[in-house]
């Protein structure tokens, strides 16, 4: 079993009121669209691909993140489920959790000290096994010196 943790629309209960957490559940699949599965999975994705940005292990577990990430993550989802979602209005203390949220998902991608206190995992994924990145953490192509250049091809 892993140390990650998976996220799932019950957990929502943790940072939401009530009020707010019925309109996430009544439209859970409306119109036979499952809105959480849906912007839960590109979040952790997400989140997953920052903390994979500097060579660091993810979980071989599909869908977990970093305990550190857990309620960051909520955060995350909640802000992307707002908008279709009319009657679930952010409060100024969820806004402000949005943005630490999106502050330290930047911060895991930018700095290398900082991606390197996330927790690692206790089944990380193996090298021969399939890998989940980001196109930002794949490498495409080499540096190769430009043969074509304004000076070389002055006069032509």
């Amino acid at each position: 079993m892993s140390n990650w943790l998976t996220i799932s629309a019950d957990q929502m209960a943790a940072i939401l009121p009530k009020a707010q957490l019925t309109a996430l559940l009544a439209s859970y699949n409306e119109g036979g669209i499952d809105r959480f599965g849906l912007i839960s999975s590109a979040v952790i994705a997400d989140i997953r691909s920052a903390v994979a940005t500097h060579g660091r292990s993810i979980s071989a577990t599909p869908l977990s993140v970093p305990p550190e990430a857990h309620i960051r993550a909520m955060f995350l989802i909640l802000e992307a489920l707002q908008p279709s979602l009319p009657t679930l209005m952010l409060e100024k203390d969820q806004i402000a959790a949005v943005k630490a949220a999106h502050d330290w998902l930047q911060m895991i991608r930018e700095n290398e000290k900082i991606a390197a206190t996330v927790t690692q995992p206790t089944d990380p994924i193996s090298a021969s096994g399939e890998v989940q990145t980001s196109a930002a953490a794949m490498t495409i192509g080499t540096t190769v010196e430009r043969q074509f250049t304004r000076a070389k091809t002055d006069g032509l």
